[in-house]
């Protein structure tokens, strides 16, 4: 039933009978104007067979199902009166919103819209000004997104196809299985009802395959992974894929599977299985991993295998089958094992406030993963464990386990060498993965330093930082160049939210440098200390090409850390940036770096 509603009063007087011709499809419908290249409005006669061939071609190829939201602003009788025939519910945008991506977001999230349709224009300035989870909140609902009115691009699909969640993936047909034999439980749970109105092309049963991905715009199904592959680990998604794909990346790595271990909070933990073409200690095994991905994504165990095991119908890893984990051996070789009994009471304040179940004594403080707080506390816990109490400058002049317990045992004769020779530690630390001079040199001699970015695209780094934020805003008040900011993730906010926290906080913030930022500024989560800058490869790639100029200003500035606690953002980041700007294309480099001091006072 379609409900009637009468909007005019109804003559005092009966009307003229009139017949009418009879209506054909050729016949004129609707006249719409066009100024096109002129400007002169030009009149275009359509006639039905337009609008009705559209509307079935649409119901069949895409059917409306129960409960379906379309929301529309243009196009009346292309886009209006469809959902309508149907019964379906209409929402017309309003013309202070459709343009407004802030509002227009609130709007779809608000209605519950399903389908809509968008020109490329406005879904990229959706995409480019607001921040993943306002986008994710708004599309939660969509089941189909139309695209018309302009060129749709590659890179557009890909990034609709990121703010969708990734969903299961069913088959069906005529070739499906009748199910497992004599497993009623699994057949209930893999074997299930296809919907109605696909069941003339899928039959009326599909099986659940347990892997999750996307059906790309070319028809190609895409598929990311297990359904069981992804994990949240103190509050980190963590796609184990993507860290078996950076395990394999290893030369000496033959093949591996990762497993979470552990129950729900702060217990699970990811473990590696790994069969190696040569013996290679889980200490170096572990620093290699920290070029590749965050910190979060390298694995705490690490066991080497001769073999997987592998279900032998189907040749595919029993996870099943794996050993279980030892708790000391596969997180350290036995040599880096305390030995002594003030080195196990240490590791133990160690693990506890680094949130590890095992230490290796002779790796520093900060390669575990420990910052200036975790400094204070460690050496808070230290002072209650062994009565003595030790300075921040103690911590860094030992940095390890088995210094910090000799320094306790007085096994340095009470007294910490008051000079710590920087070029010793820059000497001993291993930089033998520097860019090689050859292509420094090409970088240098393939640059055309006169390049304008007055209206290119610019690569920032450290924009939470003081400098990062005044040259961000001074970019977009004194050139027309679209900017990407390089921001490490964070699992509290946005990488968008963190950027316009920053800006706000350093007083920057006015409603010229807002608008900017929503039409010119796109953040994206990375680390400058990682290979590829923590993104994916085809992400880097793009980028390569991409970007025209870059500003590298992300630095760690701290004036008493040692230099291994600075050497991934200072070191490696530079080392990366420089990689980055000669890849496929020469990109000139402005390379940032402020000089701090303070002067000593009698308080110090």
């Amino acid at each position: 039933m379609v409900p009637i509603y009468t909007f005019d009063s109804p003559p005092s007087h009966p009307s003229p009978s009139i017949e009418l011709p009879e209506v054909t499809a050729d016949d004129r419908a609707y006249v719409v104007y066009s100024s096109g290249t002129t400007g002169k409005p030009k009149g275009i006669e359509c006639p039905h067979r337009g609008a009705v061939l559209s509307y079935k071609y649409r119901f069949h190829k895409y059917p409306y199902e129960e409960g379906e939201r379309e929301a529309c602003n243009v196009f009346f009788v292309w886009e209006l009166f469809r959902p309508i025939l149907k019964g379906i519910r209409m929402h017309v945008i309003p013309d202070n919103v459709i343009y407004d991506p802030p509002q227009l977001c609130r709007f779809l999230n608000a209605k519950k819209i399903t389908r809509m349709l968008f020109t490329p224009s406005l879904l990229e300035a959706v995409l480019d000004t607001q921040t993943p989870e306002t986008i994710r909140g708004a599309f939660s609902s969509f089941g189909t997104i139309f695209l018309c009115g302009e060129v749709v691009t590659y890179s557009l699909l890909r990034r609709i196809i990121d703010i969708l969640p990734e969903l299961q993936i069913f088959v069906g047909g005529p070739t499906l299985a009748t199910g497992y034999i004599n497993r009623p439980e699994l057949n209930r749970s893999r074997f299930v009802s296809v919907p109605e109105e696909l069941q003339s092309e899928l039959g009326e049963r599909m099986y659940r395959t347990g892997d999750w991905g996307y059906l790309l715009p070319d028809s190609i199904l895409e598929i990311c992974g297990r359904c069981d592959s992804l994990v949240k680990i103190r509050g980190y998604s963590i796609e184990m894929l993507a860290v078996e794909a950076a395990i394999l990346e290893l030369p000496y790595v033959k093949s591996c599977v990762v497993v979470s271990v552990g129950s729900e909070g702060s217990d699970k933990q990811l473990a590696a299985y790994a069969v190696l073409n040569k013996t290679v200690s889980r200490k170096q095994m572990r620093a290699d991993l920290k070029k590749r991905l965050p910190f979060y994504m390298v694995p705490n165990y690490f066991v080497y295998l001769d073999s997987l095991p592998v279900v032998p119908s189907s040749s595919k890893i029993d996870k099943h089958a794996l050993p279980a984990i030892d708790m000391q051996n596969d997180v350290v070789e036995a040599n880096a094992l305390p030995k002594t009994a003030t080195e196990e009471r240490l590791a133990k304040v160690w693990a506890e406030v680094l949130s590890r179940s095992v230490i290796d004594i002779q790796e520093s403080f900060f390669d575990l993963g420990g910052h200036s707080l975790m400094a204070a506390r460690l050496l808070r816990k230290v002072e209650d464990e062994f009565g003595v109490a030790l300075s921040m400058r103690d911590l860094f002049a030992t940095g390890t386990v088995s210094s910090m317990a000799r320094l306790i045992d007085h096994n340095e004769n009470d007294v910490l060498e008051q000079s710590i020779s920087l070029a010793h530690q820059v000497k001993i630390h291993d930089y033998k993965d520097n860019v090689m001079d050859l292509h420094l040199r090409a970088f240098w001699r393939s640059t055309e330093w006169d390049y304008r970015f007055s209206r290119g695209t610019v690569l920032l780094t450290g924009v939470t930082g003081f400098i990062g934020s005044h040259l961000l805003v001074k970019l977009l008040l004194t050139s027309k160049a679209r900017v990407i900011c390089l921001i490490r993730e964070s699992t509290a906010v946005s990488v968008q939210s963190r950027l316009e926290t920053n800006i706000e906080k350093s007083g920057l913030m006015t409603n010229t440098v807002a608008n900017l930022l929503k039409t010119r500024v796109k953040a994206i989560a990375g680390d400058v200390a990682l290979i590829h800058l923590g993104l994916t490869e085809e992400d880097y790639l793009f980028l390569t090409y991409e970007v025209d100029t870059v500003v590298h200003a992300a630095a760690y500035v701290n004036l008493i850390y040692p230099y291994q606690a600075l050497h991934g953002i200072n070191v490696l980041g530079t080392r990366n940036i420089l990689d980055f700007c000669h890849q496929n294309k020469i990109k000139p480099l402005h390379y940032i770096r402020y000089i701090v001091y303070f002067i000593r006072s009698q308080q110090f």
